[in-house]
């Protein structure tokens, strides 16, 4: 009897010898694997706690996956249902279960934002102001859970960029100013990272799409616009154009200072199909300075004979300037 005991204990012993060994390793590899966002951060205390039984097995790090998806499906069945305040609940679990997964952080932010908020705008059974209420509330919690999301990973794109979408959105409570701010910190993380210049010229349109929009600044929207057509070809898209041009007249630039308009523009028939599809958008706020009365004195221009521009043009040319 004697014997096994000190088998025993020696083997604990060697257990624990063992055990102290490799847990000085092991914690570093953990906080490695953490840092480089392929292991999630441990479960706290306090979301341990409103997690419930939940957050006790999902502590122990294997399940946490299993237990957001199972999370991410009930949310999207309780919004069906119209349980508004559980799929909130279940979209929270699923952050804070998998907090680097951006399509958790995505996905629910647009069905806050989006989804959420049409229902309660749409929801004839509430009286009117609290339809509008909600409809506000729900867009600034999706907003907030983007925030949130951009703060947890704070060098991807994807959020940001879902966030830019959402204050420039002309039917969710537009804020051009807070998109530009958006667009800039995402235009300073792309180039943080070297991403291609794909990337980032998207990323400077955006900027100039918000800029232009926002109120008293013109001014810089014009510079900013007159500094990407200059720089090169590749900016050269119709929506920049038209809003080089709006701001051109906007600003009063003098004739030897300003773009020319068939230049800008390109020929008779090309410059009417630009402004048309451009005036288009003005319910979005762009600048549409001279676009009305450009259009119209283009239109009222005499028929034949043809420039080479018109007949060069991938338009049918109608008209000659």
């Amino acid at each position: 009897m004697p014997n096994k005991l000190i088998q025993t204990l020696v083997c604990l012993l060697g257990l624990a010898a063992l055990g102290a060994v490799r847990l000085v390793p092991e914690q570093n590899l953990t906080k490695t694997l953490r840092q480089q966002q392929l292991l999630p951060p441990p479960i706290d205390a306090g979301t341990r706690e409103k997690l419930g039984q939940k957050g006790l097995v999902a502590s122990l790090g294997g399940l946490r996956p299993t237990l957001a998806s199972i999370d991410h499906i009930r949310a999207v069945t309780h919004q069906a249902n119209r349980d508004l305040l559980a799929m909130e609940e279940m979209i929270q679990n699923t952050v804070e279960l998998e907090p680097h997964v951006l399509f958790y952080w995505d996905t629910g932010a647009w069905m806050l934002a989006y989804n959420a908020s049409a229902q309660c705008r749409d929801d004839t059974s509430l009286a009117p102001l609290r339809r509008s209420v909600l409809h506000k509330q729900y867009i600034q919690k999706g907003y907030d859970m983007l925030q949130k999301g951009i703060h947890t990973n704070p060098d991807n794109l994807q959020l940001r960029f879902a966030q830019g979408r959402l204050t420039s959105s002309h039917h969710h409570l537009p804020d051009y100013a807070d998109a530009t701010r958006i667009y800039r910190e995402a235009l300073q993380t792309a180039q943080r990272l070297d991403y291609p210049e794909e990337v980032l010229r998207h990323i400077r349109l955006n900027i100039l799409y918000s800029l232009c929009r926002t109120p008293a600044k013109e001014q810089e929207a014009y510079l900013y616009a007159r500094e990407l057509y200059d720089s090169s070809t590749e900016y050269h898209f119709p929506s920049l154009q038209c809003i080089l041009f709006a701001l051109q007249n906007q600003q009063n630039i003098p004739e030897e200072k300003r773009i020319p308009t068939n230049k800008l523009l390109g020929s008779l028939n090309e410059a009417i199909t630009l402004l048309t599809n451009y005036s288009k958008r003005a319910n979005q706020a762009y600048p549409m300075h001279g676009v009305t009365e450009t259009l119209q004195s283009l239109q009222q221009r005499p028929m034949f004979p043809l420039t080479p521009e018109d007949r060069n043009s991938i338009h049918t040319p109608l008209r000659r300037p």
